[in-house]
Order: C-alpha cells, then structure tokens, then sequence
C-alpha cells in the first residue's frame, strides 16, 4: 500500500509538472531560418523547451510568503482490514476549516506549508458478525484538530495569475469529540467516539497527504486525499471479528476546500 501510495503521487507530481509546463508556453509558433520542420527536430524543441520551463520555473513564480484561510469539504471514511467477517466500508460528509502558511525555500518554485485544522472524519462501516449471527451498522463521526505539513511545487502561467500546486506531505491529528451509532439486529446504540468500550477508537492519528491546488491570483481551490496509518481500534474493540495481532481500522479522508491568500 505504501509503495503504491508514493508511486501514485509522484506520477501525480511529474504529470502535473509537465502538462502545466507546456500549457505554460506561449500559443504562437513561427519557423525560424534553418529549423527543420520535420517531426524528429520539433520533438527535441519540445522536450528542450518544457525541461526549461520545469527547471527555472521559479523566475516565473512569485516568490511571495503567504498566509492563507481554507473552508470546504469532506468525504470521511474507515478503512478495515483483516477481519474474520466481511465488511463494506461507505462516506460520511462533513466540513473541514483551517489556516495555511506557506513559505518559499529560497528562490525556488517549492513550498512548504504547514497549517491547522478543524476537519471532520469517520465514516460508517456495514457487515454479517458470524459469531451473533447478526448484521451490524456502524457509523462514526471523528472531530479532528489536525495539523497538515506538505511541500508544494508551483508553475505558474505565463502572464495569467494562473498558477498549479501539486503537493505531498502529512498529517497529524487529534480527536476532540465524535460520536458513534451502532444498529445491531434491530437494536441501536449510542456513545461518544473516543470514550471507553468496545467500539472505543484512538483519539490520535497520522498519515500521508497528497493532492494539488490551483490558485487564481489570491483564490484557492484544492483537492487533497488523507490517508491514514495508525490502527484507530482499541484493545476493546469488539465488532466484526476484530483480532488485536492482525486487524486495523484506518481513516481516508478525500476533502475539496476554497480559499483565500493574504
């Protein structure tokens, strides 16, 4: 899973890199004296052209320190794995508002951008419990004061106020409140997320960050996937055949967030 992760986003990274290189170059193309036209020769010009563009991106960039507010949205859910019964895994929405800070390494096109977080998590988890031969519903909510860092790489359009921040990073979280609702065999149940008992999660969580940005002079929109690697089941929890040596409940978090640079 780790590899794939990383592999997943450094194509992200490179792909965003070079589509937005190229589309970066100006539109018009003329023949100059001695330039082959044929396809090898422009191939060469091309490739030459979108290194340049990648490698000096930051004399392009602007190299300004900012502060920046972020409000959106949350797709919440709970990732379980090996457990002794089958269990479907689906959304929760829910919102996501924090403060960003990003600061450029020198004069480079790389950012690196702390911020903090409210951001709500969960998800609802559905299976068949074999041993009381019983379905069971599952659905949690997680209030997380989180704590992102990840390292951004900025192109920008030429002359546009158009720029493009792929990113990679973690993230840090803590629980502050949450509730979870059980529905088993036509009984229901109530009780706070992180408090003791057998569907106790752990208050703390942490993982990988990866997504990209796309800013419009001071504005914002960004897409982000949170995935986490820290086993959220207590000792005490007691669903769905849970083994305290093999099973693990962890959170993935896709959110969609607007937002504003100082």
């Amino acid at each position: 899973m780790k590899k794939t992760i990383i592999r997943f986003s450094t194509m992200l990274i490179l792909l965003a890199v070079g589509f937005t290189s190229v589309m970066a170059q100006p539109g018009h193309r003329h023949h100059r004296q001695g330039y082959r036209s044929d396809g090898f020769s422009r191939g060469i010009h091309d490739v030459h052209a979108v290194a340049n563009t990648a490698m000096l991106g930051y004399s392009i960039a602007s190299l300004d320190d900012y502060t920046g507010i972020r409000v959106g949205y949350n797709a919440a859910s709970l990732r379980a794995s090996d457990f002794s019964d089958d269990i479907s895994s689906d959304f929760q929405s829910g919102a996501c508002i924090g403060v960003v800070f990003g600061w450029y390494l020198g004069k480079t096109p790389v950012i690196i951008e702390p911020g903090l977080y409210y951001s709500f998590k969960g998800g609802k988890l559905e299976g068949f419990e074999r041993d009381l031969n019983i379905r069971t519903r599952l659905k949690t909510n997680m209030h997380m004061f989180e704590i992102p860092l990840v390292f951004k790489y900025e192109v920008q359009y030429h002359n546009a106020g158009v720029c493009l921040h792929p990113f990679f990073g973690g993230f840090l979280s803590f629980g502050i409140g949450g509730k979870t609702k059980a529905l088993e065999g036509g009984y229901s149940d109530s009780w706070d997320t992180f408090s003791d008992g057998e569907g106790q999660l752990g208050r703390t969580d942490a993982g990988l960050r990866m997504g990209c940005g796309l800013g419009v002079d001071h504005f914002f929109l960004e897409f982000a996937y949170d995935c986490g690697l820290v086993n959220l089941a207590s000792d005490q929890y007691n669903y769905f055949g849970y083994s305290n040596y093999d099973s693990a409940v962890r959170s993935n978090t896709i959110s969609f967030s607007l937002g504003f640079n100082f």
